[in-house]
């Protein structure tokens, strides 16, 4: 994952604002230390992926940028993250003078990747597919991402986790079509394979009900611009540490912090 990518992505949306400095709090969100799968090497799997089937949307743009943004917001205990990230999306946008309709369609797109109900924006459901893409992965990078998921939630008591993780896994299983475009219909059964598998090995438990939590996490919106394009090209991930650059940026933007509670 590159500045400069991005750096493309929002000067192609027409954004004001210094992509570096979105970058550095794209970055330093991702790299929190308790996210395992949620990183930007999840970022980087799923913009690579979405590469092969980018000529089909109509606003293709507006999705990779949903697709940057999506796990903006991570807190495992939360049931509002993308609510957060969509409310991100919208700030920083509106920050950099993107139009209101720009905004609200990759609000919208991150939003829809809550899962709760198929979209029915044919772009969102090309954003939702390259998501889910994970599901019908190979058994063992299927496995491996449900060990992260289960590290991310290492707060919660096996039961418990249990519980939660099969009551999300069979409502995708429950579904009719899991992928929703023409593209990704290869993965659906491997996809029921893997939930299968994986339910079995839960034990397929009744859900527990959920359990929201105050998001603390605050992030650094319309800050200064003509700071330069920082570091990038590296992986972010458990340990990661910002680069010089990236620091410098954060401090100089720090004073005119906004925590996402506002954003509720």
């Amino acid at each position: 994952m590159s500045i400069e990518r991005f750096a493309a992505l929002w000067n192609r949306l027409g954004a004001l604002s210094d992509p570096a400095v979105v970058y550095a709090l794209i970055a330093a969100a991702y790299g929190e230390p308790h996210r395992r799968y949620h990183t930007l090497e999840h970022i980087g799997r799923l913009l690579a992926l979405f590469h092969t089937v980018r000529g089909r949307l109509a606003a293709a743009d507006a999705a990779e940028l949903a697709l940057w943004l999506h796990d903006l917001v991570y807190d495992p205990r939360a049931t509002d993250n993308e609510e957060k990230s969509a409310a991100f999306a919208r700030q920083t946008l509106q920050a950099g003078a993107v139009s209101p309709e720009v905004a609200e369609l990759t609000a919208g797109m991150i939003l829809a990747t809550k899962h709760a109900a198929p979209p029915e924006d044919p772009d969102a459901r090309y954003v939702v597919d390259v998501d889910l893409s994970i599901l019908g992965a190979p058994p063992e990078e299927f496995d491996r991402y449900e060990a992260q998921i289960r590290e991310e939630q290492s707060f919660r008591p096996d039961e418990e986790f249990r519980q939660r993780r099969a009551h999300r896994l069979r409502a995708f299983l429950d579904r009719p079509r899991i992928f929703l475009t023409p593209e990704f219909a290869s993965y659906e059964a491997p996809a029921r394979s893997n939930l299968a598998s994986s339910l079995k090995r839960l034990g397929d438990l009744d859900p527990l009900p959920p359990h929201p939590t105050h998001n603390p996490l605050t992030f650094i919106l319309s800050p200064p611009r003509g700071r330069g394009q920082g570091e990038g090209g590296r992986r972010r991930g458990k340990g990661h540490r910002l680069g010089e650059g990236e620091r410098v940026v954060l401090q100089d933007a720090r004073r005119r912090a906004i925590t996402l509670a506002d954003f509720s």
